[in-house]
């Protein structure tokens, strides 16, 4: 179940503006216009759908806390994780010239987002032309993230795909917390994982073994730390597609 209560960008921090503020500086019109779009905080518990596959798209959802995930489930059962989101991203920008929803939305733990109408969109485009060619460029940035996922799919391993897979955790979470840091607290279970990535549950957890027993991760519970991550990225191809932005085609301030 959901409960909705008021929130203003003063009163806790914005995982949004952080997440902004990592690839531009953000000016006051920019964080009013952003305050706006986080008035209203709804919390979600882990399972719950935030919004139903091929349902009418009424809003969008900055996420505050917690991470949540899209998919797609066949006639037969058969689920396809298609993205995992974070705090600080903006869900719904991909469906936007779409009438209806294109996936499941669903807390992969408990989740707090802030709604906000497609509508909550035109003062940006209107008034702040810098993060209007931001939005734009994070929404461009992510179709390059999901074909990145697909060759892994296709051409790794399945030890290099849940390696692939943790190293693109990793760099999203530096961006709206420590630089350095290399522990992931997932509360995603090893199916969903394995939807995500094509392998059953037996296959991530034996993958899950590999790279322990190769030195390359560190389990407790939940936690992972992921250790040697240079030569990771190495073994994987892996490309850090959240590190820089290109931002020299923005319009000046």
């Amino acid at each position: 179940m959901s409960e909705t209560d008021t929130l203003g960008i003063h009163d806790v921090e914005s995982c949004l503006v952080q997440s902004l503020s990592y690839y531009m500086a953000l000016d006051d019109n920019d964080l009013r216009l952003i305050e706006a779009l986080e008035k209203e905080q709804t919390h979600f518990a882990r399972g719950d759908v935030i919004q139903p596959c091929r349902t009418a798209r009424s809003s969008l959802y900055a996420v505050t806390s917690g991470w949540l995930y899209a998919s797609l489930t066949d006639a037969d059962g058969r689920r396809q994780i298609t993205r995992v989101f974070h705090p600080g991203d903006v869900v719904g920008l991909s469906d936007l010239s779409l009438g209806l929803s294109s996936c499941d939305l669903v807390a992969a733990g408990d989740v707090v987002v802030c709604p906000f109408p497609r509508q909550g969109l035109a003062p940006i485009l209107e008034t702040a032309p810098r993060l209007s060619a931001l939005l734009f460029a994070l929404s461009a940035r992510d179709q390059a993230i999901h074909m990145d996922l697909i060759r892994a799919i296709g051409c790794l391993s399945a030890v290099e795909r849940v390696g692939f897979m943790l190293l693109t955790w990793l760099m999203r979470l530096r961006m709206t917390g420590d630089p350095v840091e290399t522990t992931i607290r997932c509360p995603m279970t090893q199916t969903e994982m394995g939807d995500l990535i094509g392998l059953t549950n037996v296959s991530v957890s034996k993958a899950l073994s590999t790279l322990e027993s190769e030195g390359y991760l560190k389990r407790d519970a939940n936690t992972l730390t992921l250790l040697e991550v240079d030569e990771l990225i190495a073994v994987t191809r892996f490309e850090d597609r959240y590190g820089e932005l290109d931002t020299t085609w923005f319009p000046e301030s």
